[in-house]
């Protein structure tokens, strides 16, 4: 009896976070005013950066867990789980960057220009450029060694860890899309414009 109780709540736990999960991530209902840096920026936060400090942290828990049980018998387990430390090391001080330096110059540049070094404004943007490059990197790399994220385990908190690193990448790779392609491109074309 016990065990069904469990897993009743496991499954009710993991479609309650996938319909949250989807509504974080959802563009089609995320209208973000690109004529404001500002407005992307506190959206980049509120949406992208809030949601990848806690789920970071939750998700290594799960990681750890099916690492300790499975990894004797799934070694991508373990290399699965040392890939995740390095990729969310990595990601949260690329966010700490973004947050404390990157941002508050360009809320700077957006308000006032004048008062903004340009060739530092560029740089900074194609420092973070890289660093979502090695983001996608370890993304890949964590996909090959799972094969997709290819289930070889009934236990619901691999199924779980698994649907929820799938969605990880998901959010990740839209935050990283959001940032290079709409934000930076835009300065990017406003540099151009008023040099």
């Amino acid at each position: 009896m016990k065990n069904l109780a469990e897993n009743e709540l496991l499954i009710k736990l993991n479609q309650l976070y996938l319909d949250t999960q989807s509504s974080i991530v959802d563009n089609e209902n995320w209208k973000i005013n690109f004529n404001s840096y500002s407005k992307t920026i506190d959206n980049i936060l509120i949406k992208h950066h809030s949601f990848l400090y806690n789920e970071l942290q939750t998700l290594n828990k799960y990681i750890v867990k099916i690492k300790n049980i499975y990894g004797a018998n799934h070694k991508e387990l373990v290399c699965l789980s040392e890939k995740y430390q390095i990729l969310k090391l990595e990601l949260i001080e690329h966010a700490l960057k973004e947050e404390s330096e990157v941002f508050p110059t360009i809320k700077v540049f957006e308000s006032n220009p004048a008062l903004i070094n340009k060739t530092k404004l560029k740089t900074m943007m194609a420092e973070l450029k890289n660093e979502h490059d090695i983001t996608c990197n370890h993304l890949m790399e964590m996909r090959k060694m799972t094969n997709d994220y290819l289930l070889t385990e009934t236990c619901m908190t691999y199924q779980l860890t698994f649907k929820r690193l799938k969605s990880l990448e998901n959010g990740i790779l839209q935050h990283i899309h959001l940032e290079n392609q709409m934000l930076f491109r835009s300065i990017e074309n406003q540099l151009k414009k008023d040099s």
